[in-house]
């Protein structure tokens, strides 16, 4: 269910002007809508989430950072928050299923977790990253054995999504090390370097019928075996 409130974060018109420009145009990932009102303590917030997990993370990730930059701290008193019991929502800006399978897909990957992340994918789905393209599960498995044999503490960082109906738009940083074997373009084995990657991503996903259908991922390939130490 969303969750949804009225806070009153104790600022000035003026102060949240300054938050906004920080926090920038680009949708904030879970929110389905934020309204700004003027009340008798200065600005009011009315704001739906996908979830109450969502509205807690990109909180975190996205409008504490941007306070901070634009206020130079937090305000000393906490927000006043007043939540609301939801019955139903009903509108094009819901939250979108889409949407969640990719945050699924994360956190799947974060997780270690093969098989949370086959169960998002089709069984014909198609998978296009700069190592290779591939179809269906087996193709998805391969990707993640690659990666995660080569790097075993593979994980996503300052990950973001943002959807419009069934394509979904992800972008993060994939950082790990790397203690297992990987693999050259000729397929010969590459021993291991210890050397640790952060390496930025992009990835683009289409859903249907809950799953998702087609994934392309993009990376900077050449950075990333610079960073492995083999050029």
């Amino acid at each position: 269910m969303v969750h949804a409130f009225v806070m009153t974060p104790h600022l000035q018109e003026a102060e949240y002007h300054r938050v906004a420009e920080e926090v920038g145009t680009a949708p904030v990932d879970g929110v389905i809508l934020h309204l700004c009102v003027r009340g008798p303590e200065g600005v009011q917030y009315v704001e739906i989430w996908d979830s109450e997990e969502a509205c807690a993370r990109s909180t975190a990730q996205y409008i504490v950072p941007a306070v901070e930059r634009a206020l130079g701290s937090v305000p000393d008193e906490p927000p006043r928050i007043e939540p609301f019991d939801v019955v139903s929502l009903v509108g094009p800006f819901g939250p979108t299923e889409s949407r969640k399978i990719a945050w699924a897909g994360a956190d799947a990957w974060n997780a270690h977790d093969l098989d949370a992340f086959l169960a998002l994918y089709s069984e014909d789905c198609a998978l296009v990253t700069p190592a290779g393209d591939g179809k269906g599960h087996q193709a998805v498995r391969d990707f993640w054995d690659e990666t995660m044999t080569a790097f075993p503490d593979s994980r996503l960082t300052d990950v973001r999504i943002t959807s419009a109906g069934d394509e979904v738009f992800e972008e993060g940083v994939v950082v790990g090390t790397n203690t297992g074997p990987s693999r050259a373009p000729d397929g010969s084995p590459i021993p291991p370097t210890g050397r640790s990657v952060s390496l930025p991503y992009a990835a683009f996903h289409r859903v249907a019928d809950g799953k998702v259908v087609a994934s392309r991922f993009y990376w900077d390939q050449l950075g990333m075996i610079g960073q492995m130490g083999l050029m």
